[in-house]
């Protein structure tokens, strides 16, 4: 049953996922999903989920800005709002906000035949 309920999950979310896509460009809108990167608090199989949506929303038509090099070499818990509560406090989303820049940039020269500079 467990099987059957994650093949449904799936195609349900793929479903789901065209859709979006299909709106946006039906509107002349590029389609972006970004994938945010877990903390060390999250576990393996949650972090295998969340890797499995990005691919079923490459696989729908989604661009995908995969941000989970952000926080590399960092101390996670230093980048959470408290103890308990492992979203990112105000370093982190600095953190995020600089790699999606990044990423945004490389990607918008990439969609225009530009080379990067630097």
């Amino acid at each position: 049953a467990g099987f059957i309920a994650s093949l449904l999950g799936a195609l349900l979310l793929l479903w789901l996922y065209g859709q979006v896509v299909q709106r946006c460009r039906d509107r002349g809108i590029v389609p972006l999903a970004g994938y945010l990167p877990f903390s060390q608090a999250i576990d393996a199989e949650t972090g295998k989920l969340a890797v499995r949506q990005m691919e079923l929303a490459r696989e729908a038509g989604f661009e995908v800005i995969d941000l989970t090099d952000a926080y590399k070499g960092a101390d996670y818990p230093s980048l959470w709002i408290a103890p308990w509560d492992s979203h990112p406090n105000a370093a982190g989303h600095r953190l995020l906000a600089d790699k999606l820049y990044e990423k945004l940039r490389g990607w918008m020269q990439a969609s225009l035949g530009q080379q990067p500079a630097g």
